[in-house]
């Protein structure tokens, strides 16, 4: 008779040293990350002595509002610090410290997009930390600042840009402000954003049309400013050579006539026509940072940083503040960085009737004023003079590292009184050497309604990418199905949720399971997680569980799974996993499910301590009885790497049961672990 070998392999148990006997023994921590690739938000306790006088340490509750900013910490080489934690970094507003709920470090993940895929999407365990991630652009021409034929040039460096360095991993939008031109929402494909390129035009022009003529929008600007050198320039000028006026009016007419009598007269209409020039210029970058604001809002329904690369050749910011505030604002809640790319030429033109010198230069550092301030408010960069190095312009923000810390904090009550509004902030790391990048203020968004609930999973589920802001983890396991052809897949779920308060809301948790073949749904649901409680004093988040079971056929399944707490912020992950076909001719077996003896339900991820002992069921099927009377098992833990048992025992074998689908028994392990070596151990059953 032919012997068969079925070998069953489970992955990741964590294996630690535990304590010593006779000593108090903590449970064991069934869920902790095994690779620095999965950890999770730390808390936010400072480290001290358990002083009573120190104040308590900030929880992150339920429903509380909070704020989130990306926090940028490199070394003296400019190298990302991966090690940063809570207690290093403070926050500020107006010189009140903001306490800290929630700090986690979002990784750059290492490696192809593939390779990182393999590690989070289509590991034994799927997670969202470390996961893989592209850079999100959004490319933003600013049509009404940019000299007509300037914008070509930046139209064949953003060609190549979107051809060259856009990964299929990565996600672009392309708008011209103001329109008519391209509106392109998040796409992969590159081709269809080229396409678009074309249709961008520059409108900008250095003159300005005021009620007695046209005059140079920089003048303008200078003289309502007060520059009384250049208003007594065209005051000289308009004395001896009319103005390029609209003289059909009388009552022009009338002010000229004035003026020519009166040289106070003729110098308040000057006056008066840099003001109409200066107002219709400011009337038209606040259309500008309006429509930009509006696109950068819309960017908070995509999780992560977004590098917003901004092509223009700026504006006067004198009464515009207001406007690149709310610009700031949106940035900060959509977690939005803006890069400024400084298109003017700094060639002096020969249509120029007369040689301007220094000026020239004076006024496009006034207009790229307005761009600096963006830049700095959103932790951007402002490229000068980049319309002659575009290429290595826009390959520089490519290479930008994704590397960042994600620190959450509650805002203050004035904020809370005033939603919607710029707050500025101050952000210091106190580890010596440590370099801080960071936006400089938050604005708290409006509060959240049962419709925006909806709308923000509805969104985390057609997402591009998985959202960080909530740890979550997830496994799957396999066992023979009631139905006919379809096999029962048991999600097992854990996800970093803030401590529960008395009268506390769930979380929310919602899965989709597609088809990797056509796409199409093959299961979904909606359900709560019931909040953790603080286990330990000033502990800010713990783990809460989910368990649902559903039945799939046999095939390549792709499943997300969103987590919402109920103060609004998402944690998502996605997985690729195999239903493989229990009901051949062949003795087959189901998933192993691992875990501590004192551990209840199917782990996500095991941990054990050598003074525990590692407990495991399977079940095995075949079409007959027969099949599976003669059956034994031998079950080997193996560390990662190595091919000899560190140490082995037999599996119990219970009753074969039959049912209409053919036999079915039970096996159950028990491995005690004393004098094995912590670390990562690969469980065999054969």
């Amino acid at each position: 008779m032919r012997r068969l070998l079925l070998t069953i392999v489970v992955a990741a148990v964590v294996l630690m040293t535990g304590p010593s006997v006779g000593a108090q023994a903590a449970p064991p921590a069934p869920l902790a990350p095994s690779s620095p690739s999965a950890q999770a938000p730390q808390s936010a306790q400072p480290s001290q002595s358990a002083d009573q006088s120190q104040p308590a340490v900030p929880v992150f509750r339920s429903g509380v509002d909070l704020v989130r900013i990306d926090v940028r910490v490199t070394d003296a080489d400019g190298l990302p610090i991966r090690d940063l934690h809570p207690g290093e970094v403070t926050i500020s507003e107006e010189g009140s410290a903001r306490p800290i709920l929630l700090f986690q470090h979002v990784e750059q993940p290492i490696g192809t997009y593939a390779e990182v895929a393999q590690r989070t999407i289509a590991s034994e365990v799927s997670t969202n930390q470390g996961s893989p991630r592209g850079h999100v652009y959004v490319l933003v021409f600013d049509q009404a600042h940019i000299m007509a034929g300037n914008e070509q040039r930046a139209r064949r460096a953003a060609e190549r840009f979107l051809r060259t360095r856009v990964k299929p991993g990565d996600r672009v939008a392309l708008y011209a402000i103001p329109g008519p031109g391209p509106s392109l929402d998040f796409t992969s494909d590159v081709h269809q954003a080229i396409r678009q390129l074309i249709s961008i035009r520059g409108s900008r022009d250095e003159t300005g049309r005021g009620t007695l003529g046209e005059m140079r929008l920089y003048d303008a600007y200078e003289i309502v400013r007060g520059n009384q050198e250049i208003l007594g320039r065209y005051v000289d000028q308009a004395s001896t050579t009319p103005l390029a006026i609209d003289t059909r009016a009388s009552d022009t007419r009338q002010n000229l006539a004035r003026g020519a009598e009166d040289p106070s007269v003729l110098r308040q209409q000057v006056l008066d026509n840099a003001r109409g020039v200066v107002a219709r210029a400011d009337d038209e970058a606040r259309r500008f940072l309006r429509s930009l604001a509006d696109v950068v809002a819309t960017l908070r329904a995509v999780d992560g940083r977004k590098a917003v690369i901004l092509f223009s050749e700026g504006f006067e910011t004198d009464h515009v503040t207001h406007e690149l505030q709310d610009v700031a604002a949106a940035a900060a809640q959509s977690y939005s960085v803006v890069y400024a790319v400084d298109l003017n030429s700094r060639a002096v033109s020969p249509s120029e009737d007369q040689p301007l010198g220094g000026q020239k230069y004076s006024e496009i550092q006034s207009r790229l004023q307005a761009l600096g301030s963006l830049t700095a408010e959103t932790d951007g960069v402002l490229f000068n003079d980049a319309s002659a190095r575009l290429n290595q312009v826009l390959d520089q923000i490519s290479e930008t590292s994704q590397d960042y810390y994600l620190v959450g904090f509650a805002p203050s009550a004035a904020a809370l009184r005033d939603r919607g509004g710029y707050r500025r902030i101050s952000v210091r790391v106190t580890r010596p050497g440590a370099r801080v990048s960071t936006r400089t203020g938050y604005a708290v968004g409006p509060q959240v309604t049962t419709a925006d609930r909806r709308r923000t999973i509805d969104a985390a589920l057609r997402a591009p990418f998985s959202q960080q802001g909530l740890r979550v983890q997830y496994t799957t396991y396999v066992f023979h199905g009631t139905t006919p052809g379809m096999q029962r897949v048991i999600v097992s779920l854990d996800a970093d949720l803030p401590v529960a308060t008395p009268g506390a809301k769930p979380a929310d948790v919602v899965f989709a399971v597609r088809n990797a073949r056509d796409g199409s749904l093959a299961a979904s649901g909606s359900d709560t997680i019931e909040l953790p409680s603080a286990t330990r004093p000033g502990e800010t988040t713990g783990v809460g569980r989910y368990r649902v079971q559903f039945e799939l056929p046999a095939g390549v399944h792709l499943m997300r799974a969103v987590v919402r707490e109920p103060g609004g912020l998402l944690g998502s992950a996605d997985r690729r996993f195999t239903v493989r076909s229990l009901g051949g001719p062949s003795v087959s077996a189901s998933d192993l499910v691992i875990g501590s003896s004192e551990a209840r339900g199917l782990p996500v991820r095991a941990t054990l301590y050598r003074s525990d002992a590692l407990s495991g069921v399977f079940e095995l099927y075949g079409r007959s009885p027969d099949q599976l009377r003669s059956v034994s098992a031998s079950v080997d833990l193996l560390k990662f790497g190595s091919t000899v048992p560190a140490t082995s025992t037999h599996a119990d074998l219970g009753a074969v049961e039959t049912s209409d689908g053919g036999a079915s028994r039970g096996a159950r392990i028990d491995l005690p672990l004393e004098g094995v070596a912590p670390g990562q151990y690969l469980v065999r059953t054969t």
